[in-house]
């Protein structure tokens, strides 16, 4: 059951150039969030599902941990969240590390990406793109990482 599953997120994963409506909602130096537009389910009036992918920039990797896609579902009137799965991706792609055990119902921190995807999910509230980043024409390595992921 658990490889039917990494290889059903390998394959989103890999074709979402393809298929995918994925959407920059928000960002800062280390992190750039997309949420898969297509992929927003409305279980009941007050919660929505979507997917999730946040990639890291290399000089904040942590546990060698590049991309992770998540699929999380949003509570809208209580603003909190709750992990169903998520894979995570290494710099070369491969799977890291996975899980479909459900996570634990968490309140959403007022200012976090998590509020920026509450707030589109559930309000159709499109936040301000790419926030937090500095413009420093300096920073190569930040410039060459941003650009690669251009709307």
């Amino acid at each position: 059951m658990k490889k039917i599953l990494l290889l059903l997120l390998a394959t989103v994963y890999s074709s979402c150039a393809l298929a995918a409506d994925w959407k920059c909602i928000n960002r800062n130096n280390d992190v750039y969030v997309f949420i898969e537009v297509s992929s927003i389910k409305k279980p009941s009036e007050s919660t929505r599902v979507v997917w999730e992918e946040y990639v890291s920039s290399d000089a904040s990797m942590k546990n060698n941990i590049k991309t992770s896609i998540k699929k999380t579902e949003y509570y809208c009137k209580d603003g909190t969240s709750q992990l169903l799965a998520s894979v995570n991706y290494s710099r070369d792609k491969s799977v890291a590390s996975s899980t479909t055990t459900k996570g634990e119902i968490e309140d959403i921190i007022p200012g976090s990406f998590g509020e920026a995807t509450l707030n589109y999910v559930c309000n159709g509230k499109k936040p301000p793109l790419f926030v937090s980043v500095p413009d420093d024409p300096t920073d190569a390595a930040n410039r060459a990482f941003a650009s690669s992921f251009q709307p």
